[in-house]
């Protein structure tokens, strides 16, 4: 424990030092990750897609798909012309 929180931790060449996070080694693994996963995942989508949702991208033919798949949500399918087309643009 000394030893870990008299090291550095390193994120994208940044140093940050246990000491200036918490006084735990637990604390400085839960704010380090909360700092780091919030700059790797910057455009997180905290919609839950559920498996009937997931069966639609998986059907044959797309029909009725769910607004989470298009382009305001996940960005995986877009409306052209009253059909659906895969274009996993996000």
């Amino acid at each position: 424990m000394t030893t870990f929180m008299a090291g550095s931790l390193y994120f994208r060449g940044r140093e940050l030092p246990p000491k200036n996070y918490s006084m735990t080694w637990k604390g400085v693994l839960e704010q380090v990750a909360n700092t780091v996963v919030a700059q790797l995942y910057d455009q997180f989508f905290t919609e839950s897609v559920s498996d009937k949702e997931l069966e639609q991208l998986l059907a044959p033919t797309l029909s009725g798909i769910s607004q989470k798949f298009m382009s305001q949500g996940l960005g995986l399918i877009e409306s052209n012309s009253g059909s659906y087309e895969a274009t996993c643009t996000g």
